[in-house]
């Protein structure tokens, strides 16, 4: 019987480098919510985030309009009625980078230093959305 747990954990290693270039592809993104100027970033933001769901197979994928910035919504509902859910729930927006001169690097050009990267939004909030995408990725494409 095959460990499906082993074989996601080496799936997930042997594609790092590629999840480690679509994080900085993310975090690229300058999608700072309370920059008005920053609205085509926000929608860029929601819009890569809702084709990495449909890359990963995710079924009614949306981008929901609001009063402020735009909601993604994705579902997948093919595990069987009593299969447990599971809710991934985040923000693909960052706070204002000032003060700028704090800054090593340019807080939307990913810098990776050490065993460290360094990008406006990699621990609030894209990099834990990545996180639980890839490992849904992981899990999804070496087994059920």
């Amino acid at each position: 019987m095959k460990d499906s747990r082993h074989e996601a954990i080496q799936y997930a290693h042997n594609n790092a480098d590629r999840f480690l270039n679509e994080l900085k592809d993310y975090a690229s993104i300058p999608s700072i919510s309370t920059d008005p100027a920053a609205k085509t970033s926000i929608q860029k933001a929601a819009e890569w985030t809702a084709n990495e769901l449909r890359n990963l197979g995710i079924i009614n994928v949306q981008i929901l309009p609001t009063t402020g910035h735009p909601v993604v919504y994705g579902e997948i509902l093919e595990a069987g009625a009593t299969a447990p859910t599971t809710l991934i729930y985040g923000h693909y927006d960052v706070q204002p980078v000032d003060p700028l001169n704090l800054w090593v690097t340019g807080p939307f050009d990913p810098n990776v230093r050490g065993d460290y990267i360094y990008a406006r939004g990699i621990t609030d909030m894209k990099g834990q959305i990545m996180v639980a995408l890839k490992a849904v990725e992981s899990i999804s494409r070496t087994g059920k």
